[in-house]
């Protein structure tokens, strides 16, 4: 619609939020410390549309509103929100996500704009936002009160999934994806080597030297390779020897001891054992491996620990719990893997900043796991791969039982998954811990703001993936 702007004055006279019967809201209703969220009153209009409606889903950044009719992605939005008790909102907002699938909040009435212009309220916004981050804390349900809000970067998902399908690869990696093609699982096809690789451009800590990415993508895509060859002997083989055996010619270079000695006959562990000398050779060339080297290791042991559970569940689907599998399985993303090899190109980063960046790398590992969870939980329940997250969420949220998981059809239990309510609660998840990295700000000097934003595209890229990987 333009730039469409509203007056300052209250609609109507008295607050449009008594003309449309919603409650009057005090100044103790914006304290950040309120245990529901607030009910305010806004004037919608975008294109041709006007339209006063309640919303109770705000943040500093953006705000959910309930619609019958969607606006297309991208639209421009104009609010005016009525807040009793402080400064009305008036602001301007791209639309960025939908009830519309593919979008994870398939099947929610209405549309989220991320603001792109305040022209008053920004208090209220702030004290908006702190109320919603304090309510995503809260030990209770949040998803019966909480509508997620993602503000995604890349406003349409057909222009993400191009814009992936023409990122260009390195000779090195190009190489190595034909070998992976020759032994690997069908479905890891190249788009998502594509959209592996940049996402390795994306997600990266902002101290990095911008000289050495190029060199250092590669090798974090070559590690995700690896990765994915643990996996696919854990999850969709389900072969508990040769991944074993795998672990054994990758201990050389964890452990400092042994010897490699690839099995006769079998071209994928040839493979695997190839990559990922290739792979520390190349990471042996980082200006500040010797620091960092025995780290690296620590958190390649955790990667391998995620897979040797995975392979447990699903040989043993009653060990199912969310606990065990948030405490695990976030590390076969190798997003802990990723952040030490960024601070081994970080000439800035004093050792001392080690504790607070390896926090804010953890929790970016479980807003990574997250989005993987929500992009590939539909495929994975098609062929028994039960470690997704969301199965271990919904038995303890009492959605399924582990006898279900192991006896009903897979397209029963993904009907019943789709309206239970637990992709709403994990993106709530995503959105807090989000907000806890920006939390840590004061506590090191690598820019939060500008890897918070990071994240969101981060999640546009996984959710460009659904139905495809």
């Amino acid at each position: 619609m333009g730039t469409h702007e509203h007056g300052r004055a209250r609609m109507g006279g008295r607050s449009s939020g008594d003309a449309a019967g919603g409650p009057e809201i005090s100044e103790g209703q914006l304290d950040p410390l309120g245990t529901a969220p607030p009910v305010l009153t806004c004037r919608v209009q975008y294109e041709q549309q006007s339209f006063v409606v309640q919303v109770s889903n705000i943040s500093e950044r953006g705000m959910f509103i309930p619609a019958a009719s969607l606006p297309a992605l991208g639209s421009v939005v104009s609010v005016h929100l009525v807040c009793p008790g402080g400064e009305d909102v008036v602001a301007e907002g791209e639309v960025r996500s939908t009830g519309l699938a593919p979008n994870p909040i398939a099947g929610i009435g209405g549309f989220v704009i991320r603001f792109t212009k305040v022209s008053s309220g920004a208090s209220t916004l702030q004290a908006l936002g702190k109320r919603r981050t304090a309510l995503l804390r809260q030990e209770d349900d949040p998803g019966t009160k909480l509508t997620p809000l993602l503000l995604l970067p890349e406003l349409s998902l057909v222009a993400m999934r191009d814009r992936i399908s023409r990122y260009p690869l390195s000779p090195l990696l190009e190489s190595f994806i034909r070998e992976y093609e020759a032994v690997g699982m069908p479905h890891r096809n190249r788009f998502l080597w594509k959209s592996t690789r940049m996402g390795m451009d994306v997600v990266m800590l902002p101290s990095v030297n911008p000289d050495l990415k190029p060199l250092l993508n590669d090798i974090k895509t070559l590690g995700a390779m690896a990765d994915v060859l643990l996996d696919d002997l854990a999850d969709e083989k389900q072969d508990r020897e040769r991944l074993e055996t795998m672990i054994g010619l990758f201990s050389h270079r964890l452990t400092g001891q042994g010897t490699v000695s690839v099995p006769v006959g079998d071209p994928y562990l040839a493979f695997a054992s190839s990559l990922w000398e290739r792979m520390w050779d190349m990471i042996e060339r980082l200006p500040r491996y010797h620091e960092f080297c025995r780290v690296l290791q620590y958190d390649w042991h955790q990667v391998i620990n995620s897979m040797r559970y995975s392979l447990l569940v699903n040989q043993i689907p009653a060990l199912q719990n969310a606990a065990e599998h948030d405490a695990y399985v976030p590390h076969n993303m190798h997003m802990m893997c990723n952040a030490t090899l960024d601070l081994m190109c970080s000439p800035g980063v004093a050792m001392a900043e080690l504790g607070p960046i390896r926090k804010v790398a953890l929790l970016a590992q479980e807003l990574g796991r997250i989005g993987n969870m929500v992009t590939t939980w539909e495929r994975e329940i098609m062929s028994r791969d039960f470690t997704s997250g969301v199965f271990a969420h919904a038995v303890d949220q009492g959605v399924l039982s582990v006898r279900e998981i192991e006896s009903q059809p897979p397209r029963a239990l993904a009907s019943q998954l789709r309206h239970s309510g637990v992709e709403t609660k994990l993106l709530l998840t995503w959105e807090r811990k989000r907000a806890e990295v920006l939390g840590l700000r004061s506590s090191t000097r690598v820019d939060l703001d500008a890897f918070a934003e990071v994240l969101d595209e981060m999640l546009a890229i996984q959710v460009a993936l659904r139905g495809i990987i």
